[in-house]
């Protein structure tokens, strides 16, 4: 592994300090996250602004960036002239976005903070700008060294970074359009895994909690968890459960008619194993409401199928987080 020291070495032989050729390793080196934050963070101590420019505009400006490392680089920008800032922010977020945005809307929202910011509004809008319409899908970022990765899952820390740091630097407009996206992709902003956890997260912060567009997104939140309070919730009041297996071979099909059978509790498929494994894989990936044993009597062995209360036991612990979410956000409104 080569050292941090050693990519100090490197970092200043390229910058003109040291008169001696550099040591080839690897036709490519990209360093670590951890390497970048040590390197950055000894360039700050040391008020190096200049080689902090150099380094940020070799590094994290060419797409070798990690969400890890925003907090070194918004203590480096406290260097730099805003406008610099400006436009080194635009230069890692333009590479960075389509890959990583949950990590841009993080540093957008780290260098909007304080008072004064490390970068004033106005420098930061086109920065912001750059990230949602890439977020929408109506710019690419370039190409990144290591572009054979997947972009990273979207979560909740998006939604509230990116509102946040469009708060800061009054951009209702982009916010809305942000909002927009967010309500009308529920494939990759679900409710309740990425919208209902943001939402909370900004409504319990006060400076977020009146903002219109988060206001908007608590009301669609608000709807979607009232709309499946109001749903019938009761056990089932017999054994018939339902059938969610595609698979219409022998088996499987059996295993349909036992599924939707309102008087049997309990079916044997007694079977060779690569069919007993087939429809056990079956229920396991549609998940029917079955508990599943082997048992090793005679040959071949049966698998044998219970029916349980499971669809119905997560519907009683999904209206407890519902009704707790929906009390949280009725609150957080009252005292806005």
């Amino acid at each position: 592994m080569i050292s941090t020291g050693f990519m100090m070495l490197r970092f200043y032989t390229n910058c003109g300090h040291f008169a001696i050729p550099p040591i080839r390793t690897k036709p490519f080196f990209a360093p670590s996250w951890r390497t970048v934050i040590s390197i950055l963070s000894s360039l700050t101590q040391l008020h190096d602004a200049v080689h902090v420019d150099t380094f940020l505009s070799a590094i994290s400006a060419k797409g070798l960036y990690h969400d890890s490392e925003n907090e070194a680089l918004t203590r480096a920008f406290g260097l730099l002239a805003p406008a610099r800032t400006a436009e080194l922010m635009e230069q890692i977020i333009s590479a960075n976005a389509q890959m990583m945005p949950g990590a841009c809307a993080g540093l957008l929202a780290r260098t909007s903070e304080g008072t004064p910011p490390a970068c004033p509004p106005a420098l930061l809008h086109p920065v912001a700008t750059s990230l949602v319409e890439t977020l929408l899908g109506q710019r690419s970022s370039a190409s990144r060294p290591d572009c054979l990765r997947r972009p990273d899952p979207i979560k909740p820390t998006l939604i509230v970074g990116l509102l946040t740091a469009l708060d800061r630097i009054d951009s209702p407009l982009l916010a809305d359009r942000v909002v927009e996206h967010v309500l009308g992709n529920p494939a990759s902003f679900g409710m309740d895994a990425i919208i209902v956890p943001a939402v909370l997260g900004l409504t319990e912060w006060a400076p977020t909690l009146s903002v219109a567009s988060v206001q908007r997104l608590r009301a669609a939140c608000l709807a979607h968890l009232h709309g499946r309070i109001a749903e019938p919730l009761e056990p089932p009041a017999d054994f018939a459960r339902v059938n969610t297996v595609s698979c219409r071979c022998v088996h499987c099909a059996e295993l349909g008619r036992f599924l939707v059978d309102p008087g049997r509790k309990e079916w044997a498929l007694k079977a060779a194993q690569h069919s007993r494994s087939h429809v056990e894989s079956a229920i396991r990936q549609t998940g029917c409401d079955l508990d599943c044993a082997t048992r090793r009597v005679g040959s071949p062995h049966s698998l044998i199928c219970t029916k349980n209360q499971a669809s119905y036991e997560r519907r009683v612990r999904q209206r407890k987080d519902d009704l707790r979410n929906a009390e949280r956000l009725d609150v957080l409104s009252e005292h806005g």
